[in-house]
């Protein structure tokens, strides 16, 4: 059984904190942030390792995305199209660890290279 916890915007996009009652009567304790974008839904467990200002982050053109380094050693991704379509969660693709992109869509023509 799963409560919500919170609803707000951000970024354009609607939040939704669950937390999963308990069961016993004791507590309840944080399962999983669900936040909708653009008809797509992501869940990760206990929210996001960190919030990145995507200008913090590393144009990687192999890659043809934005990167940050994370703690498992691999990279945490969000690509352009990404961006566009008003994602703002980057997956690492080794661990479970998500961070939030924290960036301003009217600056997206500037920050991303051209060509992507």
């Amino acid at each position: 059984h799963f409560l919500v916890d919170g609803i707000h915007r951000r970024r354009g996009a609607t939040v939704f904190t669950y937390r999963r009652a308990a069961t016993s009567a004791q507590h309840t304790h944080a399962a999983t942030l669900v936040t909708h974008l653009s008809g797509r839904v992501e869940a990760t467990m206990g929210g996001s390792y960190d919030e990145v200002d995507l200008e913090d982050m590393d144009w990687n053109a192999e890659m043809g995305a934005f990167t940050y380094q994370c703690p498992c050693g691999d990279l945490f991704f969000i690509t352009p199209d990404d961006l566009r379509g008003g994602e703002e969660i980057g997956h690492c693709p080794s661990c479970s660890l998500v961070i939030t992109v924290v960036y301003d869509a009217e600056d997206l023509v500037k920050i991303i290279p051209e060509g992507f």
